[in-house]
């Protein structure tokens, strides 16, 4: 069964580790071979244990979990801009995860931002978009744009 809950500390590893797995599996060709093939994990360890150390009050961070694995997570900053709303600013799915299903349970990439859009409801803030116009190829070569 699929547990969706809200990140902690203790998940900044399991979340840097697919943060860059993602990263390395998806988008080379369009960031360096350099920065890629650098010591990525540890530098988004880091970055995770800020966020997740002392987040910003519209920042909330969401996890997927079958059991204890990760499947996924979302980040997103409520009232992120006013033209654009809310901001689903990362969102990333471990492979195996994307595009299956059990009965009365969706692993679905393509679902995740519509949960996630929910939650910044949820939160109070206005709806979220799930990316940027910028980010657009990335959430599509990803396969997360419901």
């Amino acid at each position: 069964m699929i547990e969706y809950r809200q990140a902690r500390l203790s998940d900044a590893q399991a979340i840097g580790l697919l943060h860059a797995r993602s990263f390395r599996e998806n988008v080379r060709g369009e960031f360096t071979d350099e920065f890629l093939d650098a010591d990525l994990p540890a530098e988004l360890l880091q970055l995770w244990q800020g966020r997740l150390d002392l987040p910003p009050e519209n920042q909330f961070v969401q996890v997927a979990l079958d059991d204890e694995n990760l499947l996924g997570f979302v980040c997103a900053y409520g009232a992120h801009d006013s033209q654009w709303g809310s901001l689903i600013d990362n969102l990333h799915v471990v492979h195996s995860a994307r595009k299956t299903a059990t009965p009365g349970h969706v692993h679905n990439g393509c679902l995740l931002p519509n949960k996630a859009r929910k939650m910044v409801g949820e939160a109070g803030f206005e709806p979220a978009i799930p990316c940027p116009p910028v980010r657009r190829l990335l959430c599509d070569r990803l396969m997360l744009v419901a």
